[in-house]
């Protein structure tokens, strides 16, 4: 028996869970394969929880809010072992053999010294190897993060850890640590369908004379979004009419929603473009048709660690984008050539990039050749054999 554990709900999480309910769906395991999930997993994606429901080796769990409650509170270590605990509750219930954590980040200190019964892989989302190091605090993170690695290596376990798009780090997590847990795995790349007869014009009411910058998915300071929304006042005066900036997506609080209202309030005081914020996770055929219908894709992400979704939906729509020429995102960014590299997240830089964005024009041999790289079964394959 498998469980897959996720208490994540932004982002990527849905789609992870919709490639692997897809693939047991349509490819039967042979096995149980229980999932469990955020409490409001199956009210925000019910074509997903549907499918789960047709498949007799799926069963669905719903979370508690108290338990995500305990896994949201505290500092790392106190969310490490609560989020552990959690997991462990529901595969010692459900006898499972093995746990697929889809985010690994959490429980990889918990892990450092606990040893369950059963065996445990994951996908880990920020490493240390591409982590800057320029003065003593980003140095303390970096050694922190390195013996955590080498503490839950020790872990016997841990049979499968996963690192998106990077094979670099895999090579030198695997000679560092002597070990062959960690394995690349490519960011898969969903065929998804866009609404029929969607028009992103009149549905946001943006003048068809305007290009569309979209930034998208959730929301924050650690995805530039803040630099983004102020690049619009560092456009060409002239050609500032001509862009409409679309930001789409939550933020993580209340209080930082309230406080990326008045930042858009204020910037719209200051520039001529548009600026327009739908505060909601969109479904998956809506986030195809904004991709489908964008100009440009701004992901001026601030964490060089990580890779990120986003870049496979601008890709496989044929959309350019502009991020930063750090970590693995600007270097898949540059080898595959899949947009405009700015130095740093930084509004001036990204008000220089925008119009260059608007002119690039990624090659359709190298784009196709990317999004075949991320192929659906092939990321669920690995999963369900790890």
């Amino acid at each position: 028996m498998i469980l897959v554990f996720d208490p994540q709900l932004t982002g990527h999480h849905s789609e992870y869970i919709g490639h692997l309910v897809e693939h047991i769906y349509q490819r039967p395991q042979g096995m149980k394969v229980t999932f469990v999930v955020h409490p409001e997993f199956a009210s925000r994606f019910p074509d997903i929880r549907h499918k789960a429901k047709r498949s007799p080796e799926i069963e669905w769990i719903g979370l508690h809010q108290e338990e995500i409650s305990k896994i949201t509170q505290g500092n790392m270590a106190s969310r490490s072992n609560a989020e552990f605990r959690i997991m462990d509750k529901y595969a010692t219930t459900f006898q499972a053999d093995h746990v697929i954590a889809l985010y690994f980040n959490t429980i990889q200190l918990a892990l450092s010294y606990q040893r369950p019964r059963y065996s445990i892989s994951g996908i880990l989302f920020l490493q240390f190897f591409r982590m800057e190091r320029g003065n003593l605090k980003d140095k303390l993170k970096y050694y922190r993060k390195y013996l955590t690695t080498w503490l839950y290596t020790k872990n016997k376990r841990l049979t499968k850890v996963f690192i998106l798009n990077d094979d670099q780090t895999v090579d030198f997590l695997n000679t560092t640590f002597r070990t062959s847990i960690f394995e690349m795995l490519s960011d898969p790349i969903p065929n998804l369908k866009p609404l029929e007869g969607f028009d992103i014009y009149s549905h946001y009411k943006i003048p068809p004379t305007r290009k569309i910058l979209l930034h998208i998915g959730s929301l924050g300071d650690r995805k530039g979004t803040y630099e983004t929304l102020a690049s619009t006042r560092y456009i060409d005066k002239e050609a500032q009419a001509d862009y409409t900036l679309l930001l789409v997506g939550k933020v993580r609080s209340k209080a930082e929603s309230v406080k990326l209202n008045e930042a858009i309030s204020a910037c719209q005081k200051e520039t001529d473009c548009q600026i327009i914020w739908d505060e909601q996770f969109v479904s998956n055929d809506m986030m195809k048709s904004l991709f489908d219908r964008c100009d440009v894709v701004l992901m001026p992400y601030k964490n060089p660690e990580a890779s990120s979704g986003i870049l496979g939906h601008a890709a496989n729509s044929g959309k350019p984008v502009v991020t930063v020429d750090k970590g693995l995102l600007g270097h898949i960014v540059k080898r595959e050539g899949l947009g405009v590299l700015v130095n740093n997240v930084d509004p001036v830089e990204l008000g220089a990039a925008i119009p260059r964005a608007v002119r690039f024009r990624p090659s359709r041999e190298r784009l196709g050749e990317f999004v075949k790289k991320g192929s659906q079964e092939v990321f669920a394959d690995l999963l369900m054999t790890s």
